[in-house]
């Protein structure tokens, strides 16, 4: 009966536990360019007009004067929230990557007549 009861439990942890949610990935083919908006966010400009943006997990100070390289481990053709990083150039900065989201550019504000 105490082995039944820590069973169920354990189960109900489980059970109540939600689910993991997959990382937002972009197909690196799908990529038309990047850009750096600060020396924390990057701009994914995809080939169909979507931007994404990505908030890097720390300050990567070189970047905006120096650009980037990024490799894709194991011969993937994903970039993938949470799991990659970039390097500086010159610097050689590492910098992990953060989560991938929709970014809408902020419209300027109407003209005063």
């Amino acid at each position: 009966m105490k082995a039944l009861l820590t069973a169920l439990a354990a189960a109900a942890v489980v059970a109540g536990t939600p689910a993991m949610a997959r990382p937002v990935c972009l197909q690196s083919i799908l990529i038309d360019h990047t850009s750096v908006k600060d020396a924390q966010t990057l701009l994914f400009h995809m080939k169909n007009g979507d931007i994404f943006q990505n908030t890097l997990k720390t300050r990567c100070p070189g970047l905006k004067f120096h650009g980037f390289v990024m490799n894709f481990r194991g011969g993937n053709n994903e970039v993938c929230s949470n799991q990659e990083n970039i390097s500086v150039l010159v610097t050689h900065e590492v910098c992990p990557l953060g989560e991938f989201v929709p970014y809408a550019p902020e419209k300027p504000p109407p003209a005063k007549s």
